[in-house]
This record gives C-alpha cells, sequence and structure tokens, in this order.
C-alpha cells in the first residue's frame, strides 16, 4: 500500500464517517424545539449608569528580597559579618 492508497482510504473512512453522522442526525425524529415554559433570561432597558468609586487600599511595605527573607544575607552584611570574623569556613572556596 502506497501513501497515495492509505490518504486515499483515509479520507474516504473520514468522508463515510462524517455523512452517516449528517445522515444520523437529519433522520433523527425528536427534533430539539424550545420550550416556552422554560425561564428565558431578560434585562430591564431602563437601567442607567452609574459612576463607581474605587476604595483606597491600605500600604503594603515592600517585602524583603528572597535572599534575605530565607535567612541569607545582603553582600553588605556578608563583608561586615567577614570583618568581625563570624564566618566560619567549611571548605574550599573555589573562584
Amino acid at each position: 500500500m502506497s501513501y497515495l492508497q492509505f490518504a486515499l482510504w483515509l479520507t474516504g473512512g473520514y468522508s463515510g464517517y462524517y455523512l452517516l453522522n449528517i445522515l444520523y442526525d437529519s433522520t433523527r425524529k425528536t427534533r430539539q424545539t424550545r420550550d416556552e415554559s422554560e425561564p428565558v433570561l431578560s434585562f430591564a432597558p431602563d437601567l442607567s449608569p452609574q459612576k463607581v468609586h474605587p476604595k483606597q487600599l491600605p500600604e503594603i511595605p515592600e517585602p524583603e528580597p528572597a535572599s534575605v527573607a530565607s535567612g541569607a544575607v545582603s553582600l553588605q552584611g556578608l563583608f561586615a559579618l567577614a570583618r568581625k570574623e563570624t564566618i566560619e569556613l567549611t571548605r574550599q572556596v573555589s573562584f
């Protein structure tokens, strides 16, 4: 089977499937009609627009950077700790 034959069979199969679906839908006896007893959504036409003023939100303080909030120190704090000799070297630092 060549690619052309495969494409033709595939196209024929899809066409037949959709044709059967269309024929089945057109021959169904029970058609859905809108029932008048169902509630219908309606809108009042006499509404006028109103101006809405936004609420004033309280000032939110600036959050700390994620590195400082997680217990890390800033670069200035790192140099201050190094001057105080409070940093303990646990392994060799590679540059």
